[in-house]
């Protein structure tokens, strides 16, 4: 009988985790210094160790560091960056996996990983019929042994109400659905997260 591989795992939605700068390709003007939110150098660094504190304390309670940390609501690769250089989880040896997306808030999905234990194999992204997030998803190798299937995704807001979002969180789960079942027509044993 085939040992059971335990993982210990998270995602987690960080809301809104911007730089200060502003980026003139998306509308994130709101989480700039002058903006709505005067989201100055203070206040990021406050949430990005927030979020370091939080993954910590999760390992507290679990014993070990989340092999993998699917984030969403990052705004790029400076904010993964200085989460995982800049802050304690850096003696952990995360990497990272991001993309730009296509929303206009410039709003995207990540994967944390720690390098001693996962290796990505395959690294894509899915887009969907319409902009918004991108959908990552990643083949890995956990400890050299088993191979895992992850896909971090989130879905398009109910903002505006859940009639003029639900068709739009119906295409992003139909799109999820069909690449589940495209790695289970392969193997029907593969573990997906």
């Amino acid at each position: 009988m085939k040992e059971m591989l335990l993982l210990f795992v998270m995602f987690w939605n960080v809301e809104n985790f911007f730089d200060t700068y502003d980026n003139p390709s998306t509308n994130d003007e709101t989480f700039t210094p002058a903006g709505e939110n005067h989201w100055n150098w203070k206040r990021f660094e406050k949430k990005r160790d927030d979020i370091a504190k939080t993954i910590l304390l999760a390992t507290d309670e679990c014993g070990e560091m989340p092999v993998l940390v699917g984030l969403c609501e990052i705004e790029n690769s400076f904010v993964l960056e200085e989460l995982t250089e800049n802050t304690p989880l850096a003696r952990a040896g995360y990497s990272f996996l991001h993309k730009d997306s296509p929303d206009s808030r410039g709003i995207d999905v990540a994967l944390l990983y720690r390098k001693d234990l996962f290796t990505p194999l395959e690294e894509h992204y899915i887009a969907s019929s319409f902009p918004t997030r991108d959908i990552l998803y990643t083949k890995g190798v956990i400890n050299g042994l088993d191979t895992v299937h992850i896909l971090v995704n989130h879905w398009p807001s109910k903002r505006g109400g859940e009639n003029s979002s639900s068709m739009k969180r119906m295409l992003v789960s139909h799109t999820v659905r069909h690449v589940t079942d495209s790695i289970l027509a392969t193997n029907s044993n593969a573990n997906i997260i």
